[in-house]
């Protein structure tokens, strides 16, 4: 490489063992020096955003197109309400058919399971909320239908009253037929309706039941993030690459310079490990997030925070209101913040520009 004027690049490159269980636990440590840089084995690897493991089980790449998956329902269950029926239909299907890439191929067992989920969770987000719609229509029409009857019932006993006082106000007979036919197609139609709900009320229970259950699996694979792989066995406040600063946890986000992201697409990686850009009301945080997880920023070369100017005023991604007197930037439109060390202080720059980043999450509250 070095005849050619080329060097490896070691932050790129990966070596990854593959084999069984029994065979990869007999290889003794194994690392390959390439033109003077060692390169030792990786647990996981990505190639062509496919996430292999050493046993090929591909549980983390499944795991992180789940975390995603929930995302998205997420926000495909806030706009329902707002989207017609053949338009949910065809977002339902979009969502399911961009998650079937390439590689389910190769995994067909668990491909299909994971279609599966992603169907049920598709489905439930979109017919919960037309059973919600269908059970408050036929309430309504219920409750329309029982005053029409009550209406009819006091007309009768108007009736009845003019039959005993003046027997010049008289209702013919063929009247009170017609009234009394139609209010049994009324209990009739009402005691349907009855029965549409309680089958309605059924179906909901039944969709629930299996929410219920895929919660449990997602609150499982929480857990697992943050009690899985430590050496002690014990659960820990944050993920595995995550630093506490109580009550949260901070991730630093530092990929070489091409792989910056803008303000808001820093936002959605986040967002994306259920977290947000990082925040700060009080000084303590604010000096957290300068000094432990701003390194070797400097000038307009930091990391993007939660700060940006929302119709003239900055604001943080929470809703809240700037409060630290000690920024005075400029609130123009198009501008955002960052924390820079060496000015110890944050920098208004343009969203569009390419940063690092800092998410930020609630940190787990252990009890022994």
């Amino acid at each position: 490489m070095q005849k050619n004027f080329l060097k490896l690049n070691s932050n790129k490159t990966e070596l990854l063992l593959i084999g069984s269980k029994s065979t990869l636990s007999k290889t003794p440590n194994l690392t390959l020096t390439i033109d003077g840089t060692p390169v030792s084995p990786s647990t996981q690897a990505r190639n062509l955003g496919v996430i292999f493991d050493p046993t090929l089980s591909l549980d983390s790449h499944i795991r992180q197109v789940v975390k995603i998956s929930f995302f998205h329902l997420r926000n495909i269950a806030k706009i329902r309400p707002y989207l017609t029926r053949p338009a949910a239909e065809r977002l339902i299907h979009a969502f399911i058919s961009s998650r079937l890439d390439y590689c389910l191929r190769f995994v067909l067992p668990i491909a299909v399971c994971w279609i599966v989920l992603l169907a049920i969770m598709g489905l439930r987000v979109y017919f919960t909320s037309e059973l919600s719609e269908d059970n408050a229509k036929q309430t309504a029409e219920i409750l329309n239908l029982t005053s029409r009857i009550q209406e009819l019932e006091t007309r009768e006993n108007l009736t009845v009253r003019c039959d005993n006082l003046i027997p010049a106000c008289t209702v013919p007979e063929s009247n009170n037929t017609n009234l009394s036919a139609e209010e049994q197609e009324l209990k009739t139609r009402i005691q349907e309706l009855e029965t549409q709900k309680n089958n309605l009320k059924l179906k909901i229970r039944m969709m629930e039941t299996n929410w219920n259950e895929l919660n449990i699996s997602r609150a499982q694979w929480s857990i697992d993030s943050y009690c899985l792989g430590n050496t002690d066995d014990k659960c820990q406040p944050c993920q595995f690459g995550w630093g506490l600063s109580q009550p949260s946890c901070y991730a630093i986000n530092d990929p070489p310079s091409p792989r910056w992201k803008t303000w808001e697409e820093a936002r959605e990686d986040c967002k994306g490990e259920n977290s947000d850009l990082a925040v700060a009301h009080i000084p303590a945080e604010k000096n957290d997030i300068i000094d432990k997880y701003s390194p070797f920023s400097s000038g307009t070369t930091g990391f993007w925070i939660g700060l940006r100017v929302e119709d003239g005023e900055w604001k943080w991604v929470d809703g809240s209101d700037l409060t630290d007197s000690s920024f005075n930037a400029e609130a123009a439109d198009g501008r955002c913040a960052i924390s820079v060390l060496r000015e110890n202080n944050w920098v208004s720059v343009s969203c569009g520009d390419h940063k690092q980043w800092i998410c930020q999450k609630k940190a787990l509250s252990l009890t022994v």
